[in-house]
């Protein structure tokens, strides 16, 4: 399985140029606007209706799938109804810079 997927995730230079999009016209950062958390940001000015970054996305409406409740390992059920926590969806082009 890893070969596999090294293999589905190596590219060469000739594959890079012809297909490759170059990301560096976005960074990550803190929102200066208050409780807006991180965010992606541009790096230089960007045209009106211009693609930002090509890249999928994952659309969450309704963010209580993302919770997370107290189980019982023993039977393998939930075993009430107060949220403890929520599930993290990351973007893996903005993981941690030692990942």
């Amino acid at each position: 399985l890893v070969k596999h997927r090294k293999q589905q995730s190596t590219r060469s230079l000739a594959w890079l140029q012809e297909n490759g999009v170059c990301g560096d016209n976005i960074r990550e950062g803190v929102s200066t606007i208050p409780q807006a958390g991180r965010g992606a940001f541009a790096t230089r000015a960007i045209r009106k209706e211009s693609l930002m970054a090509p890249l999928p996305l994952i659309h969450v409406p309704w963010r209580h799938r993302l919770e997370m409740y107290e189980r019982d390992n023993g039977a393998n059920k939930v075993t009430n109804t107060n949220v403890v926590g929520y599930q993290l969806i990351l973007n893996y082009c903005f993981g941690h810079r030692e990942s």
